[in-house]
């Protein structure tokens, strides 16, 4: 058995190999401009990542990215900041009138 088809890791119930990196690693250079959910995402689907029930596994697979980066095997995007409406954290705007 060659080392390609050995797993390098598990991650929920998927044997991680070294073909499944080298994949992350050639979305990561060939979609530079991806957010990090976006990359998920792209990722959960081009591995065919599902539950039994045939529900993306987005929060496995984000785990999968963290752990990789954390070893060093990958360099995901710096997290980008995140806007919320006002009204949504609890600041309310005049309308018309003072306060």
């Amino acid at each position: 058995m060659s080392n390609q088809t050995q797993p390098i890791m598990i991650q929920g119930d998927r044997e991680i190999l070294a073909e499944d990196i080298e994949h992350i690693r050639l979305i990561l250079r060939r979609f530079p401009t991806l957010s990090r959910k976006e990359i998920v995402h792209t990722l959960r689907e081009t591995l065919e990542w599902l539950t039994p029930a045939g529900l993306p596994k987005v929060n496995a697979c984000t785990k999968l990215l963290h752990r990789l980066e954390e070893q060093g095997n990958i360099r995901l995007p710096a997290k980008q900041q995140q806007y919320s409406h006002p009204a949504s954290r609890g600041i309310s705007t005049p309308v018309g009138g003072e306060l």
